[in-house]
């Protein structure tokens, strides 16, 4: 299965020079903990901003979300993947990357869709997929059990 079978295709960005005010507030009116960031002037994503991001900035700076810069919280570089990428290598993507959510971009980086771990565990375990490779149950599960591992766990490793 390709993941612009499973992606969300209604998706916003933010660019890089907005601020996290800004984010927090695309997250409130869509809905999401998580918005694919731009280079301002650009469609190319660069990065990836999360509820989480917003918070720590903050709190770390001890300033308000108005007066910092999205590109000063974001996760970057980013990782992301092809709608005509195989599920399987999205998910192995977030394995490996530890991350919820990858952007899907074209072949110019704009873009096109976003695919989260929510959008897999909807297909993965039912009977019309229960063929496909790309939906392994055993995948999923390692995947969801990488993510979650602690930063402490990582290290000792």
């Amino acid at each position: 299965m390709r993941v612009a079978s499973l992606m969300n295709r209604n998706v916003t960005s933010i660019a890089a020079n907005e601020s996290l005010s800004a984010a927090a507030q695309l997250m409130w009116d869509c809905d999401c903990g998580a918005i694919p960031v731009r280079e301002p002037g650009s469609e190319r994503v660069i990065g990836i901003i999360t509820d989480r991001d917003i918070c720590i900035a903050t709190w770390s700076k001890g300033l308000a979300p108005g007066a910092i810069e999205v590109h000063g919280a974001m996760s970057s570089p980013a990782h992301f993947c092809s709608p005509n990428d195989t599920v399987a290598t999205a998910e192995s993507m977030m394995r490996a990357h530890k991350v919820r959510r990858l952007p899907v971009v074209d072949a110019d980086g704009r873009l096109v869709g976003i695919i989260s771990l929510p959008d897999i565990a909807k297909c993965v375990g039912k009977a019309q997929f229960r063929d496909d490779p790309d939906l392994s149950l055993d995948q999923f599960a390692l995947t969801v059990g990488a993510i979650c591992e602690e930063r402490a766990a990582q290290s000792a490793a």
